[in-house]
């Protein structure tokens, strides 16, 4: 429903984006590094993908699994980012969530949002 209106998903009381540190891999397929996060107690797919991740996190020129360790270096900004764009920007498709470039310099620029988004990695000031 959030999707087919345009609206964001924290007009939902009580929601959030969780991450329990699972394991991320390189998905070929989507050429982004996947994890998983959950809200409302169900999982929800998370990617970065390899654009923002040569673009912001320093991976150009490295291969898959530099990409991946890039990632785990980068962890909680990336998180961060997955957790705005998941509860501030309008439903792409539901239980998912891609970070692209664009997301990355849009979502950092947020300065409006719920507290349980903020952090000390993009502050709000």
């Amino acid at each position: 429903m959030l999707r087919i209106l345009g609206r964001s998903r924290d007009i939902l009381p009580n929601i959030d984006l969780t991450f329990d540190g699972s394991t991320a891999r390189y998905d070929f397929s989507r050429d982004a590094v996947t994890f998983v996060g959950t809200a409302f107690g169900g999982p929800v797919q998370c990617a970065v993908s390899r654009e923002a991740l040569d673009d912001h996190f320093g991976t150009d020129g490295l291969d898959n699994a530099g990409r991946v360790e890039a990632f785990q270096r980068n962890r909680s900004k990336i998180e961060s980012l997955v957790r705005r764009k998941y509860l501030s920007r309008p439903v792409e498709e539901p239980q998912h969530v891609l970070v692209k470039t664009v997301d990355v310099e849009t979502t950092s620029r947020i300065t409006r949002f719920d507290s349980r988004v903020a952090d000390e990695n993009f502050p709000t000031g």
